[in-house]
C-alpha cells in the first residue's frame, strides 16, 4: 500500500507540473513564438492584435510577439537578426525569401502541410513558394498588376483601352497633350523598376532566366522590349517627365492629380486614389502585350526559420491566420488578393476585388532567384542609360547579362 501511495503521489505531483508550465494556472509558462510582420497599411497592427489575441485563447499554452516593421526596414533588420543568429520565429517579407531559402536559413514545410491544407490554397499563388522543390514560403496575400487608365481621358479622345502595343501607340498618341497631361506614366527607378520592365519583356516574349538559370535579359525579345520603351520616351515622346527618377508612388500621384493618363501598377491603386481625388474615374484592363495580354502577379509570403525553437507553434499560428475568417478579414482591410480559394470566391463578387481576382488567375510571377536583387538593379541600370541614349540598347543589355551571368549568378 504504500509503495502505491508513493508512486499515486508521483503522478500526481506530475501530472501538476504538466498542467502548471502547459496549461493551467496564473503562473503558467507559455511557447512563446516571435513574428515580424509587415506593415501594409493603418490597418495592420490591429488586424495582428486582434488575430494573436484570438490564436492565444484557442491555444493558451502559446504566446505569439508581434514585431510589425516598415518595408523599407524589415530586409535590414532581418538580415541584421540573422547575423546575431536572434532571427525571428516566423517572418512575412516579398520575394526576398528567396535568398534565405537558398541559404539554409529557412524550414521546409512540405512535412506540416497535409493534402486538405495544400487545397486551400490558390495552385499557382502556393507554388510561388517553391523553391528547389521544397515549399519554404506560404501565401499571405496577393497583388496585380494591370493597366490603369483615366476613363475621362480616353472617353474625350473616343479610344478605347489598348490591347496591343499597336493599340497602345495610337491610344498614347491620341490622349498626349504635354505638359498639361502625359498619356503613360514609366517609372523605371530602383522602386518597382523590374516590374515595368517586366511588363515589357514579357509582352515581347522573353525572360528574365531561361531553364539553366541563365540570365537572357538580351534576347531578341529583351532588345524589342527594350526598343519600344525607348519608343515611347523618345520618338512618341508621351511619357511622364522623370520616369528614371520619379518613382512609382510618385507617378501614381501624378496620376491622381490628372496629370498622367494611363500606368501600369497593383489593384490597390483605386483605393488610393479614391481617398485622394473622389472625382477620378478609373478603369483597368490587362497589360498591353506585344501579341498577348497578360497580367504580372506579386505574392508576399510567411516562412519559418529553420533556427526556430518552436516550429510546431509557428506553423500552427501560421495555419490558424488561413481560417477563412481571418484570412478574409485581413484582404478586407488591406484591400490586397485572397490566397485561397475559399476566400476568393467569397470576394469574386465584390466590386472593388472581383475584377482583380479573376486576373491573378491568369498572372505572371518574378523568378525564385536568390540574386534577383543585385540582377535587377543592374538591368534597371541598362535600360535608364539605354533609352536617355547614353549607350546603345544592345550593348547596354550585352553588357548587363554578361556581368550578371559572370559576377552575380556566376554562370
Amino acid at each position: 500500500m504504500k509503495k502505491k501511495a508513493i508512486v499515486l503521489l508521483v503522478s500526481l505531483v506530475f501530472l501538476l507540473s504538466f498542467v502548471f508550465v502547459y496549461g493551467g494556472g496564473s503562473k503558467e509558462k507559455k511557447v512563446s513564438i516571435k513574428f515580424m510582420a509587415a506593415l501594409y497599411s493603418d490597418a495592420t497592427a490591429p488586424f495582428w492584435n486582434e488575430t494573436v489575441e484570438a490564436f492565444e485563447k484557442e491555444n493558451p499554452g502559446v504566446k505569439v510577439e508581434v514585431d510589425i516593421v516598415n518595408w523599407d526596414s524589415v530586409y535590414q533588420k532581418t538580415t541584421t537578426l540573422i547575423s546575431a543568429k536572434q532571427e525571428p520565429d516566423i517572418l512575412n517579407t516579398d520575394t526576398i525569401w528567396v535568398q534565405y531559402a537558398d541559404k539554409d536559413l529557412l524550414e521546409p514545410l512540405d512535412s506540416y502541410m497535409d493534402k486538405n491544407f495544400k487545397d486551400i490554397f490558390i495552385p499557382a499563388l502556393l507554388k510561388s513558394g517553391v523553391y528547389k522543390g521544397k515549399t519554404y514560403g506560404l501565401p499571405l496575400l496577393a497583388t496585380v498588376r494591370g493597366l490603369f487608365y483615366n476613363k475621362d481621358v480616353l472617353g474625350k479622345a473616343g479610344v478605347e483601352p489598348p490591347k496591343t502595343w499597336s493599340d497602345f501607340v495610337k491610344v498614347s498618341l491620341a490622349i498626349n497633350d504635354p505638359p498639361k497631361l502625359y498619356a503613360f506614366g514609366m517609372p523605371i527607378t530602383n522602386f518597382e523598376g523590374q516590374a515595368y520592365i517586366s511588363y515589357f519583356l514579357w509582352a515581347a516574349g522573353g525572360s528574365w532566366i531561361d531553364e539553366n538559370g541563365k540570365c537572357v535579359i538580351n534576347s531578341e525579345a529583351g532588345l524589342r522590349a527594350l526598343n519600344f520603351a525607348k519608343d515611347l520616351v523618345k520618338k512618341y515622346k508621351v511619357v511622364y517627365p522623370g520616369w528614371s527618377t520619379v518613382n512609382r508612388d510618385d507617378t501614381q500621384k501624378a496620376m491622381i492629380a490628372g496629370k498622367v493618363g494611363m500606368m501600369m501598377t497593383a489593384n490597390f491603386f483605386p483605393s488610393i486614389a479614391k481617398s485622394e481625388n473622389p472625382d477620378l474615374k478609373l478603369g483597368v484592363v490587362s497589360i498591353p502585350g506585344d501579341k498577348k495580354q497578360y497580367n504580372l502577379g506579386v505574392v508576399d509570403s510567411l516562412m519559418i526559420f529553420k533556427r526556430s525553437q518552436h516550429k510546431q507553434a509557428a506553423f500552427d499560428f501560421i495555419k490558424f491566420y488561413y481560417n477563412k475568417k481571418w484570412h478574409e478579414k485581413f484582404i478586407l482591410a488591406e484591400g490586397m488578393l485572397p490566397v485561397t480559394k475559399a476566400v476568393s470566391n467569397d470576394l469574386e463578387s465584390n466590386p472593388g476585388l472581383g475584377k482583380f481576382i479573376k486576373m491573378l488567375s491568369s498572372a505572371r510571377f518574378f523568378p525564385a532567384e536568390p540574386s534577383w536583387e543585385p540582377m535587377v538593379l543592374e538591368v534597371i541600370k541598362a535600360w535608364q542609360v539605354a533609352i536617355l541614349g547614353q549607350k546603345d540598347p544592345k550593348k547596354a543589355l550585352d553588357d548587363a547579362a554578361e556581368k550578371i551571368n559572370s559576377e552575380i549568378l556566376k554562370k
